[in-house]
């Protein structure tokens, strides 16, 4: 399989500093279709998330590097439509991910996106029902996934 191995030193032109502002919003628009299409979330929400929510108690999500918003928001949304109760909060480093969701998304009250990290949720002593992410292990080292991985163990209640 050609994306069996990796050159970690390669970088996603979107992960660049000056990647062009259209493309790379663009980009972001581009990942709620892969996602429907690809990534299988609702059938994960169905069988490990839904189970767990009630209709008069809240569980709390984190999304660790939300990029363009679209997996917090089909996770609400899908709980919405059962009647049931999710709080999430979605995290990102990248500043420009939290202005594309903020220009380009309507965010349901009990939806916070933030600019910030696991070291910063870790410090706090955020905790949550559930930790998870999308795509996003690619972007990382070894060791900083290690790092990401312990951070989740850690947020996690």
């Amino acid at each position: 399989m050609l994306l069996k191995k990796r050159d970690h030193s390669l970088t996603e032109a979107m992960e660049r500093p000056d990647c062009n502002r259209r493309l790379l919003f663009n980009t972001y628009r581009q990942f709620e279709y892969i996602n429907r299409l690809l990534a299988g979330w609702h059938d994960l929400y169905k069988t490990h998330i839904r189970p767990a929510l009630t209709d008069d108690d809240s569980c709390r999500l984190l999304d660790i590097g939300f990029g363009g918003g679209d997996l917090p928001l089909s996770l609400y949304e899908w709980a919405d439509r059962d009647g049931l109760k999710l709080q999430i909060t979605a995290i990102e480093t990248d500043r420009r991910a939290l202005e594309f969701v903020r220009q380009n998304r309507e965010i349901p009250g009990d939806i916070t996106f933030r600019h910030a990290s696991t070291d910063q949720l870790v410090e706090s002593q955020a905790r949550f029902d559930f930790v998870i992410s999308n795509h996003l292990i690619h972007h990382l080292s070894v060791k900083e996934l290690k790092e990401l991985t312990d951070q989740a163990r850690q947020l996690s209640t």
